[in-house]
């Protein structure tokens, strides 16, 4: 298969440690938290068409965010804003990542990064529960 027949396209979550620092990239609606003092934190932003910045510089580009049943996708299709790949609608989405960076201290126990799929079905007591099990 030529690399020019592939339309599909992923989102992209990578975590750098360097010394006391963390550094996340993200692109695409994967997700990133960080459990600290048994409290669960954001710690990236998700990229969804649903999201106003994200509306707004799609909308920038000439894109239009179509709602339907309640869902906000690009070009009445896709969801997320940024990605690697989608060529059909790199005119209106991005792959550049959102940078994070966090100071370790020693209160932070852990970082779970996970998939839209994940989360969708991860409840807020499932992740307590499992602070407790793994603190």
């Amino acid at each position: 298969m030529e690399s020019g027949d592939i339309n599909g396209g992923s989102t992209a979550l990578c975590a750098i440690f360097r010394g006391t620092r963390l550094y996340l990239a993200n692109a695409g609606d994967s997700k990133a938290v960080l459990i600290s003092k048994n409290e669960v934190k954001d710690i990236t932003r998700e990229h969804r068409a649903s999201n106003e910045e994200e509306k707004l510089r799609v909308e920038s580009q000439g894109g239009v965010i179509i709602v339907h049943k309640s869902r906000s996708l690009v070009q009445g299709s896709l969801e997320i804003t940024r990605s690697l790949g989608d060529k059909k609608y790199k005119k209106y989405i991005s792959c550049e990542p959102d940078i994070f960076e966090h100071e370790i201290t020693s209160d932070d126990q852990m970082i779970i990064m996970a998939t839209d799929g994940f989360w969708e079905v991860t409840t807020p007591k499932f992740v307590r529960l499992l602070i407790k099990f793994v603190f």
